[in-house]
């Protein structure tokens, strides 16, 4: 019987030729940060903790980053959440930390409960990551996070499923004049290849559905591409966008032209998304009756003392990471889910919520003002 059995732990995977010792070895010290920790994030994330991705005694992190928590129309499609997480309604990225966690006890997975804004994501994102993963559900978050890459060097695995269908662009920014060059041959940004849509002109998870194995295959893709970047093998990687619809038995590629020099972002420099004052107030989040609301001014809130105040409103209990309960003094919209129970309002630590059981902004507003405050 051998000593330590959890030294083979790798072994499959380093007996590749592209990886071996070394390769295992780069990816222990890599810096990984998904934001957004939902059915591509939690899958990406599960995939690179069982690779030995960010092992804390190599200087590694495995960073993940989401503002939600778990609800049971998550369960089909996000792997790395069971019925406890939804029962409790977990914040996602504690609850993907500690499932990372369990299975391989070696990682330094730091869960980040928290919503990336133009005034939060740099700090968020923290000081040179080996990759950025695109796990979120909008594109404001997603150009967002392009800007960080574009700014800051880094490679982007932007991916995405509605549906049946997939995508998945792997983003190679340029550099500054002056700069460094970097290892890559530089492709174009996201704002190259997408404009920014029009509000409701986009297919969502809430409007068309999605296919639980889809969204697993593209993260699969998108996690592949992930361990690429961190062994530096950049002549591997895909250099156009992958469109698959293996329902339909549909796959394209489309070709990654040069850099566009009108694109405002990688061409001019022009952040738009990060310099902008502030993200959106409120939000309708995507696969959940909920809107979000953020305050203009983050502060921290004490959830013990919002608990008591609650308690007074319906039957509430706080948490590490937020207070959580029943509004019994307000039904949930006739269109959602929930028609006839009581809304559900969660806050967190930094005085942002979500209000559960209506998909009106305007009247999750008045909820927040009501029973937070202005």
């Amino acid at each position: 019987m051998q000593a330590n059995p959890q030294e083979n732990r790798y072994a499959r995977q380093a007996l590749l030729p592209d990886l071996g010792r070394e390769g295992q070895a780069m990816l222990a010290r890599a810096r990984v940060v998904i934001v957004g920790c939902g059915a591509l994030g939690s899958v990406a994330a599960e995939l690179l903790g069982r690779a030995g991705v960010g092992l804390r005694e190599a200087g590694g992190e495995l960073r993940l980053i989401d503002r939600d928590i778990v609800e049971w129309t998550n369960l089909h499609r996000q792997t790395l959440y069971a019925e406890v997480d939804a029962l409790a309604g977990r914040p996602k990225a504690a609850a993907a930390q500690d499932a990372i966690q369990r299975i391989n006890g070696d990682v330094n997975a730091m869960g980040m409960v928290a919503d990336c804004t133009s005034t939060t994501i740099l700090d968020l994102v923290g000081a040179a990551p080996t990759v950025l993963l695109d796990g979120t559900d909008n594109f404001e978050t997603r150009f967002l996070l392009n800007d960080v890459a574009v700014k800051q060097g880094v490679p982007l695995v932007y991916a995405g499923a509605v549906a049946t269908k997939g995508m998945l662009a792997t983003i190679l920014p340029a550099w500054e004049v002056g700069a460094e060059a970097p290892a890559w041959s530089p492709g174009p940004c996201l704002r190259c290849l997408i404009d920014v849509p029009a509000p409701g002109s986009t297919e969502t998870c809430d409007t068309a559905g999605v296919l639980g194995p889809v969204s697993a295959a593209v993260a699969s893709f998108q996690a592949v591409e992930a361990i690429k970047i961190m062994l530096g093998r950049f002549d591997l990687l895909r250099r156009h966008v992958l469109e698959f619809d293996p329902w339909h038995r549909e796959f394209n590629r489309l070709a990654m032209d040069a850099p566009d020099p009108k694109c405002p972002c990688c061409g001019g420099r022009r952040f738009e998304f990060l310099e902008a004052l502030a993200g959106a107030g409120s939000v309708v989040l995507c696969g959940s009756d909920a809107v979000q609301i953020t305050p203009k001014v983050v502060a921290s809130v004490d959830l013990a003392a919002l608990a008591g105040k609650l308690a007074q409103m319906g039957t509430f209990e706080a948490t590490p990471w937020m207070v959580r309960g029943t509004l019994e003094g307000e039904a949930c919209d006739e269109a959602c889910d929930g028609d006839g129970q009581s809304l559900r309002l969660s806050v967190f630590a930094d005085g942002r919520a979500i209000v559960h059981g209506t998909r009106r902004i305007e009247r999750a507003r008045a909820i927040y003002a009501k029973y937070v405050g202005q």
